[in-house]
C-alpha cells in the first residue's frame, strides 16, 4: 500500500495516541469497520464464542483487531460500568460477569489500550465486574 496508511495502522495509533477506546469510538472514527452484505458481518469474540466483544465488524476489522492484539500491539482490558453508557452504545445482551464459556451470548465490554493493565488495576477491574 504506497501511500496509504493501512486500516490496522490507522485503528493501532488512534489506540495509541488516545487510550481507553471503545468500540463505539472506533465505530465513529473507522466507520469502514462496520460490517455488511459485501464485507461480511461478523462478532469478535474472546476465548469462546459466546463471549461477544462486539458484533456487526467487517471480515478486514475483526481481522485487523485480532491481529493487533496478538501482536501485542494493543491490549484489551474489561470497560469499567459506565464506559459505554458514556460513549452511547452497548450490545443488547446481557453482560458477562465472568470469564467462561456461556451456553448463549453474552457480552464482554472491553476497551483497548497502549499497555496491558497492572495487577492492581486487574484487581480493581475484577472486584468493580466480579470477574474472577
Amino acid at each position: 500500500m504506497t501511500g496509504v496508511t493501512s486500516l490496522k495502522d490507522r485503528i493501532c495509533n488512534y489506540i495509541l495516541e488516545r487510550e481507553h477506546v471503545s468500540f463505539i469510538e472506533l465505530e465513529r472514527e473507522f466507520p469502514e469497520i462496520r460490517g455488511d452484505a459485501n464485507k461480511g458481518r461478523q462478532n469478535l469474540a474472546w476465548e469462546h464464542d459466546n463471549l461477544i466483544l462486539w458484533t456487526g465488524l467487517s471480515d478486514e476489522a475483526i481481522d485487523v483487531m485480532r491481529a493487533l492484539i496478538g501482536e501485542g500491539r494493543i491490549h484489551m482490558w474489561v470497560a469499567g460500568k459506565f464506559t459505554y453508557l458514556l460513549d452511547g452504545g452497548g450490545l443488547d445482551l446481557p453482560k458477562a460477569t465472568r470469564f467462561q464459556a456461556y451456553e448463549k451470548p453474552y457480552w464482554l465490554p472491553v476497551t483497548f489500550h497502549k499497555r496491558p493493565p497492572t495487577d492492581a488495576e486487574m484487581m480493581e477491574i475484577a472486584q468493580s465486574f466480579d470477574i474472577g
